[in-house]
């Protein structure tokens, strides 16, 4: 849609989306879109959203490696200048 010149609607849809609860590839999609646009922290709060369920140390490095989700949060903190997570990390809404 942004591609398009439809920005507006891709705002109206974006805003809307977390109310829905978003699975986290669309989420990571909607991330690397804010990403693309340096809206960096509309891009973290994607990518947050993205990795809620995701519990770090219960992962090993390859899965790590292989969740763009995770990647993409890491790649945008370091750009925001943030630390890193935390080991054993949980993300947004996760328990």
């Amino acid at each position: 849609m942004a591609g398009l010149g439809h920005w507006d609607e891709v705002e109206v849809d974006a805003e809307a989306l977390p109310v829905r609860r978003p699975l986290p590839g669309p989420a990571a999609m909607v991330a690397e879109f804010f990403e693309h646009h340096d809206r960096l922290d509309d891009a973290l709060a994607w990518f947050s959203i993205a990795c809620r369920d995701q519990v770090l140390d219960a992962l090993d490095a390859d899965t790590l490696f292989g969740r763009p989700e995770l990647q993409g949060r890491s790649r945008i903190k370091r750009s925001m200048g943030l630390p890193p997570d935390a080991p054993g990390y949980r993300g947004v809404g996760g328990s």
